[in-house]
């Protein structure tokens, strides 16, 4: 089961953060992980931009590059976009974020492997009905997509919405998870 963790004040209390990239699929992937948690995935067309962005407030942070501990995440990153593998075995270090995205964020977690449902569902979920423009907000700062599975969120007229990396990976994700590929069985 996929475990969120939510790192208080992190960028007071600085330490490592281990990153690395990999080629995937789905184009190049780059990745970073804090206190044996991924704590950042950054795909598409502003993958690389989105990754410098996102720690650039991190001053307390040393940044390591291709460390050892970045490979399990590889590894499940691979055979979730290869085989259809769920990203069920992680745990999530979130660093930074509003009350609210989080709350969206945990709610997305919620939605099953195969399944998509609509900005308006998340924002029911989380008690907050008017905010379905709002949800999409919070998803689109989704620091770690694939884990936290933003891409199974749609528009309720079923259309794909948006999406950090795209929507043209948004629809392969899905793709993905509705061709069924994994079994817990190994056929």
């Amino acid at each position: 089961m996929l475990r969120l963790k939510i790192a208080q004040a992190a960028s007071a209390h600085g330490g490592n953060i281990y990153y690395s990239h990999l080629d995937s699929p789905i184009g190049i992937i780059h990745l970073a992980v804090y206190d044996k948690c991924i704590c950042k995935v950054s795909l598409g067309f502003s993958a690389a931009s989105d990754f410098k962005n996102y720690f650039s407030f991190l001053h307390a942070f040393k940044l390591i590059d291709s460390h050892p501990s970045t490979k399990p995440f590889k590894e499940m990153i691979l055979s979730y976009l290869e085989k259809g593998v769920p990203l069920n075995d992680a745990e999530v270090a979130i660093l930074r974020g509003t009350e609210f995205q989080k709350s969206v964020w945990r709610a997305a977690l919620n939605i099953p492997y195969g399944k998509t449902r609509s900005y308006g569902w998340i924002a029911e979920k989380i008690k907050k009905p008017d905010a379905s423009r709002a949800v999409g907000n919070a998803l689109g700062e989704n620091p770690v997509p694939l884990f936290i599975p933003c891409h199974r969120v749609v528009r309720s007229d079923g259309a794909m919405g948006g999406f950090t990396g795209g929507c043209n990976i948004k629809e392969r994700l899905l793709s993905i998870e509705a061709r069924g590929i994994y079994s817990d069985n190994g056929i």
